[in-house]
């Protein structure tokens, strides 16, 4: 009965990612895309950040060198996920969604700047087990309504049974790690941040 409810579950999965891709073939065939592309493209070339009206202040920034800019956004985006993880020992799903959220923009700011820092892929590695579990809080909290909008009212049986076990498997994946995160979440905040070495010379 599973590895039917298996072949179902497949089955649906296949439909909506087909739908996805049609979506998506529409947006790539559409005149909007085509004139994005194409202005985008020149507006690259012509280096039209400058050409545009600006105000003093965004002047003043395009001027500024690279190291001032990361250092501005980085700080900036560390006090967000501080800010956030304030009460990471409740484990409040949706102040943990949010954590998760801004430690993902972190990360790609720090991966963006990764040449500008010295340490930086060290910092990033400080940031992996915390951003693993949260991923794991977010996706156990969110499969049972995911399985409830993928299969239909009337499924048979062996389709929810299957999707059952798949709730309570993330759920079970998310549960081996919960203790740890108190622990990740100090390493993280201990971690050294390049941006803040560099800016201290």
């Amino acid at each position: 009965m599973a590895e039917l409810g298996g072949t179902a579950l497949l089955a649906i999965l296949g439909e909506k990612r087909e739908a996805a891709y049609e979506d998506v073939r529409a947006m790539l065939d559409s005149d909007a895309y085509a004139a994005f592309n194409r202005d985008f493209t020149a507006w690259i070339d012509s280096a039209g950040w400058f050409s545009e009206a600006l105000s003093e202040k965004k002047r003043k920034r395009l001027a500024a060198d690279v190291t001032t800019l990361a250092t501005r956004l980085l700080d900036r985006q560390d006090t967000e996920v501080l800010s956030h993880g304030d009460g990471i020992e409740n484990h409040e799903p949706d102040e943990m969604h949010q954590l998760r959220i801004e430690c993902k923009k972190l990360r790609y700011a720090d991966e963006f700047f990764m040449t500008v820092f010295d340490g930086m892929a060290e910092f990033l590695k400080h940031m992996k087990g915390m951003q693993d579990t949260l991923g794991l809080m977010n996706d156990a909290a969110v499969m049972r309504h995911m399985m409830d909008d993928l299969i239909p009212e009337d499924a048979e049986a062996g389709l929810r049974q299957y999707a059952q076990v798949l709730v309570d498997w993330r759920a079970d994946q998310y549960k081996a790690k919960e203790d740890q995160l108190a622990g990740q979440w100090t390493e993280f905040l201990e971690a050294e941040r390049p941006w803040d070495i560099l800016a201290a010379y």
